[in-house]
């Protein structure tokens, strides 16, 4: 066999079905569509919140090793 009715293209085709309906069924798998903007600035606000916690850490004074040095 060969062209449409060969095995490989028929196990194809019912994968892109299968994937079609996953998708009908349970929407998109990473998520509503969001605006990029909104995005970014979600991901700014994350990323300066570790930057604050980072700088909290370095801040502090550092305890003197048990050891006297």
């Amino acid at each position: 066999m060969h062209g449409g009715a060969a095995p490989q293209v028929r196990a194809a085709g019912q994968r892109r079905e299968a994937t079609a309906e996953f998708l009908r069924t349970n929407g998109d798998v990473d998520g509503p569509a969001e605006d990029p903007a909104v995005v970014v600035s979600r991901l700014i606000r994350q990323a300066s919140g570790h930057v604050a916690w980072f700088w909290s850490r370095c801040r502090r004074p550092r305890p003197k090793p048990w050891y006297g040095a």
